[in-house]
């Protein structure tokens, strides 16, 4: 299985140490699941060998009730490089009768919570996961937000914003949140900027699909960052475009900004 590589490198005035982050999204994990596609990850990630894999959610599909495969996955990288994983919709939110409901595998979170070397961000607590300098934080939106699927909500962005802001941020470290959605920062970008130049150096967001043109993933605000991952399984509102996309995976490459005497 062919996945695209896309390389980044971020800068920074921090004194930290190089720092290579590996970014997967959006599996949509079902029983379909291309067996090749795991084995061409972890085939990247014994290559690349990065200090972290980042999942910003949509790990799995509710509608699958047999979960081994990705869970071996995870087990298997694990024992290559860290990994940290926020939750997405599709982890959290099934359709019924053409509406959505609540539909949490709490199996499926509670072994993967025990998998050395990961760290699951399940629910919104303001712990905190270091490796070295680097300090990953997560944000789920309330689960009503993904029910209702108001995407314009001011209660989801003023949610992340309050998040943000309570969280006990060493500006000392390098800081980096982990979050599925992307919307309520995309909206107001000003209050996002405020409030990451305040400490989060970099936020990591899934959920980012190209339409028919590619879309802009990658922001820069003075001294931080916002990636957004176009994901391993396409899964676009034109159905037509998921047989032309291929897996993707982003790899983040941190470094101290070197001034020039």
């Amino acid at each position: 299985m062919k996945i695209k590589i896309n390389s980044r490198a971020v800068h920074t005035q921090k004194k930290v140490r190089d720092f290579k982050l590996m970014v997967a999204s959006d599996f949509h994990y079902t029983q379909k699941f291309k067996t090749e596609t795991f084995n061409s990850l972890t085939q990247i990630v014994a290559s690349e060998r990065p200090d972290c894999l980042a999942i910003p959610g949509d790990l799995v599909e509710p509608s699958t009730d047999d979960y081994q495969q990705i869970y071996n996955f995870l087990k298997n990288v694990s024992s290559l490089t860290k990994i940290v994983v926020s939750l997405g919709d599709s982890d959290v939110i099934m359709k019924k009768d053409d509406k959505k409901v609540l539909c949490i595998n709490k199996e499926f979170l509670n072994d993967i919570e025990k998998i050395k070397n990961l760290k699951l961000f399940r629910d919104n607590y303001y712990d905190a996961y270091r490796i070295d300098d680097f300090v990953f934080y997560g944000y789920n939106p309330d689960h009503n937000w993904y029910i209702n699927d108001n995407h314009e909500s001011k209660l989801h962005e003023f949610e992340l914003m309050g998040h943000i802001i309570d969280l006990e941020i060493n500006r000392g470290n390098y800081n980096i949140l982990l979050t599925h959605d992307s919307s309520p920062i995309m909206r107001n970008k000003e209050s996002y900027h405020h409030y990451v130049i305040d400490g989060i150096d970099l936020t990591i967001a899934g959920n980012k699909y190209d339409g028919i043109l590619p879309k802009t993933r990658f922001y820069e605000f003075e001294e931080a960052a916002l990636l957004m991952s176009k994901g391993v399984t396409p899964n676009h509102n034109i159905k037509l475009l998921n047989q032309f996309s291929k897996p993707n995976v982003d790899i983040v490459k941190i470094k101290t900004l070197v001034k020039k005497k």
